[in-house]
């Protein structure tokens, strides 16, 4: 991984035409939950939530391959513990929670 970090355009965003892909990422997702529930032969509105959430999350979670590194450095904005250790199970102590936790219980 590099130590260089993605900045952000000046502008970008600024204006709704930047947004015209997202909007059609989404109206694709809303007409391919409908096409599902038309496959079904009835209509059913938890049925077709849960579809869409599921289409939701598929395209949405392909992101991340495009620009691997772009989507870390865009992620580490939103994590509360940015100091911390990385790896699994380390808590905003810095040491293994997990670990610690299993090792309390067995006592």
């Amino acid at each position: 991984m590099t130590t260089e970090i993605h900045q952000r355009e000046k502008g970008r965003g600024s204006r709704w035409q930047d947004y015209v892909p997202l909007m059609v990422i989404v109206a694709l997702m809303l007409l391919s939950a409908c096409a599902k529930q038309f496959a079904y032969g009835e209509w059913n509105w938890m049925s077709w939530m849960h579809d869409f959430m599921g289409f939701f999350l598929v395209v949405f979670s392909m992101f991340k391959f495009f620009d691997m590194e772009g989507f870390a450095d865009g992620f580490q904005m939103y994590d509360l513990n940015r100091g911390a250790p990385r790896g699994p199970g380390h808590g905003p102590n810095g040491r293994n929670n997990v670990v610690e936790h299993n090792l309390a219980t067995r006592r």
